[in-house]
């Protein structure tokens, strides 16, 4: 008993957990240096449950502009209230993204105003915190 340093419990499946996931383990006894030993374990079986988050990461947003403003108008600047927000997807899906768009409609606008605006998602991004932001447009 007094060998005992380590117990184990290990997923039967093999395959790759992509989602909650609930299996009975068996419980395997080990000493320090991790040597497996042979002794009776009661239970001798537990129930595991794994509950899977998906992966995220912060990212910028990036302010595109779309249509013109009222004639004789000049736009002086476009600001977001959310600089950067969180994605969620696959690690793989993400590895690549570093920054998001805001697609901001300038059609006519003829004095500083505020809109909510939605955020670009690329492909495979399953979504985004928040969703959407407010753009402040600011007219000269």
């Amino acid at each position: 008993m007094n060998d005992i340093a380590y117990l184990k419990a290990t997923f039967k499946t093999n395959k790759k957990i992509n989602g909650d996931t609930k299996d009975v383990a068996e419980v395997t006894a080990f000493d320090k240096k991790l040597n497996k030993l042979n002794v009776s374990i009661q239970p001798n079986e537990v129930n595991l449950q794994v509950k899977v988050e998906p992966f995220s990461k912060k990212v910028k947003v990036n302010v595109k502009q779309k249509g013109s403003l009222a004639d004789d108008k000049e736009l002086s600047s476009i600001d977001l209230e959310d600089k950067e927000i969180e994605i969620f997807g696959s690690r793989d899906d993400l590895q690549n993204i570093s920054e998001v768009d805001a697609e901001v409609d300038l059609d006519g606008i003829s004095e500083s105003t505020e809109k909510t605006v939605k955020i670009n998602l690329p492909e495979h991004v399953t979504k985004a915190q928040p969703s959407e932001t407010k753009a402040y447009i600011n007219v000269k």
